[in-house]
């Protein structure tokens, strides 16, 4: 049934139109806060302009439940859900929902406009106002109505219990949120799994919970950096682990990872799957536990190592940081078979195509 619902596409769909959205916004909340900047909350009184980049990026964080709301719409129903879709964001907002209410909301309109566009007949004179007032009305007026008054309230009761949660926990609880939230952002590498905890840690921090975010970016730069390093072990104790077109591509993944592009390490753990999977999964997850329980935040949710400096903590963000990518380093380093010369030149001369590989 869920299959064929398309739920996991809907909600990826949603992700690449709000991650612009959420990324600009917490670069300029990022960039007005170390210039000094506070929210503007009397706009006939002075303010600076690190006042009013604070400001503009707390308004478009204000966006998100909107944006995600009516992309799921859109992808649902195409463009009819786009108007629908936009008010059942702002119903999240209003009522205290969140994303998650925000993300139900989408997925209901959406669902409501595609059942009025095929079922709903109406005369032919009305036919015109089908796209532009009848059917966005009605799913609107239907929807919000649930949202309002049916839906919203055990959503936002949700939405507070988690949030109280994870502001509660303590020590060795923090710790085992990080290294799960850790383990799943780095587990393939960009792909389903890690757009599932992407999508929760960005969900938190409109919630203001800050550090799953900065366990999110760590997980996304051990791969690329925990593979970068097993290689140059197997250089300084002149050990072939890789083959030369491996090798070439780890050249490639680590200043991707610096950028926190996780997708670079999809041609080496094609070539070697159970070995660089479990390894990477391990130092991210151990990294991600770390950066958890020294209460680590991030208000900006990508941009790697470039935002940094805008985290709580950021020495102990490298910290964790370079302890993750390290262990993922050693083990794949001492998990990783010796290759013989025989073994190294077949490899190499196997024309293996890792650019085709798709990266999602």
């Amino acid at each position: 049934m869920f299959r064929k619902l398309q739920i996991k596409k809907h909600a990826l769909t949603a992700i690449s139109y709000m991650l612009p959205v959420i990324v600009t916004a917490g670069l300029l909340i990022a960039i007005g806060n170390l210039t000094g900047g506070n929210v503007v909350t009397d706009y006939k009184s002075a303010y600076t302009i690190p006042d009013v980049l604070v400001s503009l990026g707390v308004l478009g964080m204000g966006l998100l439940s909107p944006v995600i709301a009516a992309a799921i719409a859109y992808s649902i129903a195409d463009r009819p859900g786009i108007a629908p879709g936009l008010f059942m964001g702002l119903i999240a907002n209003s009522i205290g929902a969140g994303f998650l209410g925000g993300m139900l909301g989408g997925f209901l309109v959406g669902f409501f406009v595609l059942l009025l566009v095929k079922k709903l007949k109406v005369p032919q004179w009305a036919q015109g106002l089908m796209p532009m007032m009848i059917v966005p009305l009605l799913s609107t007026l239907v929807i919000g109505l649930l949202m309002y008054f049916v839906i919203g309230l055990p959503i936002v009761w949700a939405t507070d219990a988690l949030t109280d949660f994870l502001r509660g926990l303590q020590g060795s609880g923090n710790f085992l949120f990080g290294t799960i939230l850790g383990g799943m952002a780095a587990f393939d590498f960009g792909g389903p799994v890690n757009k599932v905890a992407s999508l929760f840690a960005d969900g938190l921090l409109l919630e203001g919970i800050k550090e799953p975010e900065a366990v999110k970016i760590l997980a996304s730069m051990v791969p690329p950096f925990g593979v970068t390093i097993s290689w140059l072990l197997s250089k300084l104790f002149k050990k072939r682990k890789y083959a030369k077109e491996e090798e070439e591509n780890i050249k490639v993944a680590f200043p991707m990872g610096i950028c926190m592009i996780t997708e670079g390490v999809i041609p080496i753990a094609a070539a070697d799957p159970i070995r660089v999977i479990f390894a990477c999964t391990t130092g991210s997850a151990i990294g991600g536990g770390l950066s958890m329980m020294w209460g680590v935040g991030s208000p900006v949710p990508s941009g790697g190592l470039f935002i940094v400096p805008a985290m709580t903590d950021p020495v102990k963000f490298m910290i964790a940081l370079i302890i993750g990518s390290v262990i993922t380093g050693v083990l794949l380093f001492l998990l990783k078979k010796n290759r013989g010369e025989e073994e190294l030149a077949t490899v190499e001369e196997e024309d293996v195509d890792f650019s085709a590989i798709e990266i999602k």
